[in-house]
Order: C-alpha cells, then structure tokens, then sequence
C-alpha cells in the first residue's frame, strides 16, 4: 500500500476536523471566538491545501501503480480538501473585499441609539467645520483671482454644509 493516498486522507480527515471544532469548541466555552475564527479556520484550509496538494502529486508521480483503494483515497481526499479550501478562503476573500460592518440591528421598532457613533460623527463633523472655516480664510487671504489664473482644474468646489 502506498503512504500518499493514506495521507492525503488523514490531512483531509484533521482539516474537516479542524473545521468542525472551531465553532463548536466555542459554542462549549472550550476557547475564544477569535480562536476558531482567526487561527483554526485558515489552519484547517492551510491542511486541506496540504492534502490536495499531495494528492495531486501522488496521482501525477504513481497513477500507474495505483489500485482501485487508491485511487478512491486520492478522490475523497482530493474532493474533500478542495471543498475545506473553499470555505476559509471564501470567507477571507469576503472579509477583504467588503468593510468592516458595525452598530447592526435587526430590531426595528426599538432600534438602539449607537452613542459611541454619534460621538465619533460628531468629533468628525466638527472636524470637518474646522477644516471648511479654514479654507475660506485661506481664499480670503489668498490673492484675488490667484486660483482660478493658476491653475482652472483646481478651483475651490463651493457645497452647502
């Protein structure tokens, strides 16, 4: 019998394995939620890729010498390590792809009122106040006409605040 379909499979076996345990492991107060979702969900892919990997290797270097018991090794464990290569990196394209998602409610009626938001919109708008007064003391001091002559694509854009 040869090692690399028994493998393929093992590291197939501990990547589901792997998988299965982050949440769960949570869900029995075993560890921390960043745990499961940080550390043992991109290990259990980085596992499964090892698997597929070396089925696919072990397929190219002794398809000849294979049995049929082999042959359906490298399937399971080529079908399955792709599957658990699926699922973390789908979800790390996801999370790098769209923004950080905060202050959510699903209630609708009673809606929460987010305070450490409104604070931080509020330092922002003031910022933003400051910034504008700034600007307009700037085009007062600056030369009459100096902007427009020197450069017409950077005219100051005049908005309603």
């Amino acid at each position: 019998m040869k090692i690399g379909p028994v493998a393929a499979l093992i590291l197939s076996g501990i990547a589901l394995c792997l998988l299965v345990l982050a949440p769960l492991g949570w869900r029995l107060g075993l560890w921390r939620y960043g745990i499961g979702l940080y550390w043992m969900m991109p290990v259990s892919g980085f596992v499964a890729a090892v698997a597929v990997i070396l089925s696919v290797l072990t397929l190219a270097r002794d398809w000849s010498q294979l049995r049929l018991r082999d042959w359906a090794m490298l399937f399971i464990a080529f079908a399955l390590g792709a599957a658990l290569v699926y699922v973390p990196g789908q979800y790390w394209y996801t999370r790098s792809t769209v923004p950080p998602i905060h202050d959510i409610t699903t209630d609708t009626d009673n809606p929460p009122t987010f305070s450490a938001v409104l604070a931080a919109r509020a330092a922002e708008y003031r910022a933003s106040q400051i910034n504008s007064r700034l600007i307009q003391t700037l085009e007062i001091l600056s030369p009459a006409g100096h902007r427009r002559t020197s450069c017409p694509l950077c005219a100051p854009k005049r908005t309603s605040t």
